[in-house]
């Protein structure tokens, strides 16, 4: 039979989330607020707090700045020394972080399409991976590259390709971590002025002393401009190849295939040597087929 206690003290499903802060601020809030800068002299809430109050709510599976309110505020304000704003707060912190677009205008169309960099943003992230010791400077990593494509009903989203309005980030991983991203019009070319984001990404990584030991990437970067900045910056690359009819013959023609297996899944694999573009040199094509798929990658060794 099963015994019932009765408790006076506070029981709450969210008294896990204690632990967590307090590695947040024995180890990040002073990384924010010497980054970011002291938002209040007096007794207003530093940017650590309202950064805080946002890993909170998604920490603890909220959806919105409003669930701080609801359901999160009275828990949180039980561990000591903790103040904790409000989500109108967190949400006017969030716009004084905001940054200016950078507009840019295509030659073809004369259509202006906006990205945004927030280059101070992303330098505090790389400073926040570095003191968790998530990332270390004078390491080389692997780095991957693609565009989320993100559905928002906001005054300045516009229609993807993928049918609904939103925003198309590029965004740098390492290992699976966010290390580096640059908002984009959601109906904006991938493609499009993707070469300076990576220049931006590459600079940005070199300031911190970490190195780029390799680069993969999609065919939204197979472009002659892109690739021609991710050789300057990498010891290696692989882009997947974008497909066309003569390709497909070069390949068919390739003979001394050697049959790997990779995943438990058994493929013939072949290389020649990438001519698609006049300024690259010293590529070549990766190509590996299955009975019913191939993959074709331009690399770099």
């Amino acid at each position: 039979m099963a015994k019932v206690q009765q408790k006076s003290e506070k029981i709450t499903a969210f008294g896990g989330i204690f632990f967590v802060l307090d590695k947040f601020d024995s180890i990040l809030s002073s990384v924010i607020d010497s980054h970011l800068g002291l938002r209040s002299t007096l007794i207003g809430y530093q940017y650590s707090e309202i950064i805080r109050a946002i890993f909170s709510v998604f920490c603890c599976g909220g959806d919105c700045m409003e669930d701080l309110n609801l359901y999160l505020k009275d828990v949180l304000t039980e561990r000591p020394h903790t103040r904790v704003p409000s989500a109108d707060t967190v949400l006017r912190g969030i716009e004084e972080l905001a940054t200016e677009n950078i507009s840019y205008t295509a030659e073809k169309t004369g259509n202006v399409y906006d990205f945004n960099t927030a280059e101070k943003l992303n330098q505090l992230l790389i400073k926040l991976l570095l003191a968790t010791g998530q990332l270390t400077e004078g390491g080389a990593y692997d780095v991957d590259f693609d565009h989320q494509f993100l559905e928002a009903d906001k005054y300045d989203s516009k229609r993807t390709y993928k049918g609904f309005d939103g925003y198309s980030p590029g965004v740098f991983t390492i290992g699976g971590l966010i290390a580096y991203l640059e908002n984009r019009d959601g109906n904006c070319n991938v493609r499009f002025k993707q070469a300076e984001t990576h220049r931006r990404f590459f600079e940005m990584m070199r300031s911190f002393g970490i190195h780029v030991r390799s680069f993969r990437a999609d065919c939204g970067s197979y472009s002659e401009d892109i690739v021609k900045v991710v050789m300057e910056h990498t010891e290696k690359f692989y882009i997947r190849a974008e497909r066309y009819a003569g390709l497909y013959e070069k390949v068919k023609r390739q003979t001394g295939w050697t049959t790997v297996e990779i995943g438990f899944q058994r493929y013939d694999v072949q290389s020649f040597p990438f001519e698609s573009f006049e300024d690259v040199k010293h590529c070549r094509l990766v190509v590996h087929l299955t009975s019913s798929t191939a993959s074709i990658h331009t690399a770099a060794y």
